[in-house]
């Protein structure tokens, strides 16, 4: 499993916190307690003490070490149980002195038996969302949300014949349910086709949604946005990869808005970088466009759009404009 650099970082660093958070409120409560019941508190100091000895009265008389060992074991459990005891008579939870983490598994330290702790990937899954969400004039959406009832049941011509746009939604709906189900690092990258507003941003999100819950990496990013991006990185005071880096990298890319980027030698440089290098690594991306296949040919040179056309697994949107139709449905009622 890949995980965003940034979002790695970012969870431990959060991990840390939760870690010293848990430390400041154990001493606090064991303040608490001594100043405002001296009998707890010199039990404590009772328990402290001895465990401090025990290695010099191991030194002293070695032949019982082990004895001594065990009474000083069941003189503090035996201590502990009165304390328990006086802490309930108080009205206060038996634990209240013991160390509590917020993840009891790794002790708040981001890793369990040597591996990644499932806390520390929850926290990357937060993360990746709220990135999303601040990249995507969406919230991170639902297949459940998503309605064929916007799509029309009758037959449309479109340029290589006709088609049934709410079966055709239907088909794809399904596929990227099943996509992001199945979703691997051999998942096959996708080219979304279709006007705005019927449904390929939507979709898109949705996959990232469930993807990021089995704990994959996702960038969400516009086309235009990664072009002034990369380009204030790239000619800015202090050089940076940080975007190209996120990008080649993520388990999963989403480029939105393809063909909506200005026309430049810099973002054609910078949407073949993308497309070739995510390719070569066999890292599955997902592309949306407003552009028909011909368009996209025509729009960018042969190295960007024959790695599009003939390598992403292309499924093309048709029907009238979802938020129009939304739009109209509110203002009647």
């Amino acid at each position: 499993m890949v995980y965003n650099e940034k979002s790695f970082a970012a969870a431990m660093a959060e991990i840390s916190k939760r870690r010293a958070d848990a430390r400041f409120r154990y001493e606090r409560r064991f303040a608490e307690v001594g100043e405002r019941y001296p009998e707890i508190s010199e039990q404590l100091r009772a328990i402290s003490e001895t465990s401090l000895n025990l290695s010099r009265l191991v030194l002293q008389k070695p032949d019982n070490a082990e004895k001594i060992i065990q009474d000083v074991k069941n003189n503090s459990l035996s201590n502990w149980a009165n304390i328990k005891k006086h802490l309930a008579e108080r009205g206060l939870p038996e634990d209240y002195l013991e160390l509590r983490f917020y993840c009891e598994k790794c002790e708040d330290s981001g890793y369990c038996e040597g591996r990644i702790c499932e806390c520390v990937k929850r926290l990357i899954c937060e993360i990746d969302c709220e990135e999303i969400l601040k990249n995507s004039s969406l919230a991170l959406c639902k297949f459940s949300d998503f309605k064929l009832d916007y799509y029309s049941n009758s037959v449309m011509r479109v340029e290589n014949g006709e088609v049934v746009p709410r079966e055709n939604m239907a088909e794809i709906l399904n596929y990227c349910e099943n996509y992001a189900a199945s979703f691997g690092d051999d998942s096959p990258s996708l080219l979304f086709i279709g006007k705005t507003g019927l449904g390929k941003t939507h979709l898109s999100l949705a996959i990232a949604n469930e993807v990021i819950k089995k704990g994959y990496s996702v960038l969400y990013i516009t086309a235009n946005e990664l072009v002034n991006k990369t380009q204030n990185e790239y000619f800015g005071k202090e050089k940076s990869n940080e975007t190209l880096d996120a990008i080649f990298s993520a388990n999963l890319v989403i480029l939105d808005d393809l063909g909506a980027e200005f026309d430049t030698k810099f973002s054609l440089a910078v949407i073949y970088d993308l497309v070739n290098t995510r390719q070569n690594r066999n890292l599955p991306t997902i592309i949306n466009t407003n552009l028909s296949a011909s368009e996209l040919v025509g729009e960018y040179n042969e190295r960007i759009a024959s790695r599009i056309v003939c390598c992403y697994k292309m499924f093309r949107f048709f029907g009238k404009d979802i938020r129009q139709i939304k739009s109209r449905s509110e203002r009647s009622h």
